[in-house]
């Protein structure tokens, strides 16, 4: 379990593509890297004019003879790969900018832009964790996926136990739709798999032996059987959260009813319902911050 854990963390959330190889990036102010797109436009990726900004990175789509369409600046931007492909069910291409702001600091953001008339910008995306832009289940429609980090830690458990929901999202002219419960089918396999880690036996055990604090700490380092618990306590969350952000809110609390002691199944709802109203469902209408503007010149 440990080792899915692991995997399931690297894949979905360090793996996860801040900036894809073969296509126009630029890091802290690298040099200036053009892309011809379509119809007269392009997109150049490089270091800002403003001397100011010469640790910046600037994104911006041209329109044909030159004229600046959109821009932004960050410490990181580049072209996402899925530019050139309709992401926003218009059957018409568009372009995706990334940018990202320093090493350890919030966030990632995504710009998508339609070079139809009016050409411009439909949607800017601002999160926490990174983004991916795909045909999820090959049905001609472009995906927006990551995993919610919302809750790790949760419950004193270590990273490797916490639970990281998927979540899905496609964008229907400018509006973001959330379609997880579409892919249901991961979300089950993902249950299948938990569920198949949890002996009955064990399950009761650590529910006879469970306290009745409001806020449980970690076991002690050297407690193995303890650490056993948490580790059975962050299967219960990740059935629980495949439940209720695949769309089976009623499972999700039948779960949380027959696998989590009875003195504490109101409180941990709670925390559950709170942790999924900051993770990404709070983040994603939020705007990327505006590029810094450089200080009047004293001339």
């Amino acid at each position: 379990m440990k080792l899915r854990l692991l995997l399931l963390i690297a894949a979905g959330l360090l793996a996860l593509p801040a900036f894809a190889a073969g296509e126009p990036r630029c890091v802290r102010g690298g040099s200036e890297l053009q892309k011809d797109l379509w119809d007269g436009y392009s997109v150049v990726i490089g270091p800002p004019a403003d001397e100011s900004l010469k640790n910046q990175c600037r994104a911006a789509v041209l329109a044909p003879g030159g004229k600046v369409l959109f821009e932004t600046s960050d410490s990181e931007a580049a072209v996402n790969p899925i530019t050139g492909q309709d992401v926003n069910g218009d059957d018409k291409p568009d372009v995706v900018l990334e940018t990202r702001g320093p090493r350890g600091k919030c966030c990632y953001n995504y710009y998508v832009l339609s070079l139809a008339e009016p050409a411009g910008l439909l949607r800017a995306i601002s999160l926490s964790v990174p983004l991916t832009f795909e045909d999820r289940d090959g049905d001609g429609k472009v995906e927006m996926w990551t995993r919610d980090n919302a809750f790790d830690s949760i419950e004193g458990l270590p990273t490797t136990d916490s639970p990281y929901p998927l979540v899905f999202f496609r964008l229907k002219g400018a509006t973001l739709y959330n379609v997880s419960p579409a892919f249901w089918s991961e979300y089950e396999a993902d249950i299948a798999q938990a569920r198949g880690q949890i002996s009955k036996a064990d399950l009761e055990e650590m529910l006879k032996l469970e306290t009745g604090e409001e806020k449980p700490k970690p076991p002690d380092a050297h407690d193995p059987k303890a650490a056993e618990y948490l580790h059975i306590k962050g299967l219960v969350l990740q059935i629980t959260l495949d439940y209720l952000y695949g769309g089976r809110g009623q499972q999700a609390w039948d779960t949380i009813r027959d696998m989590w002691r009875d003195n504490d199944k109101g409180r941990i709802r709670q925390v559950i319902l709170q942790g999924r109203g900051r993770g990404v469902f709070g983040e994603i209408n939020r705007q990327p911050a505006p590029p810094a503007t450089p200080p009047p010149s004293s001339q």
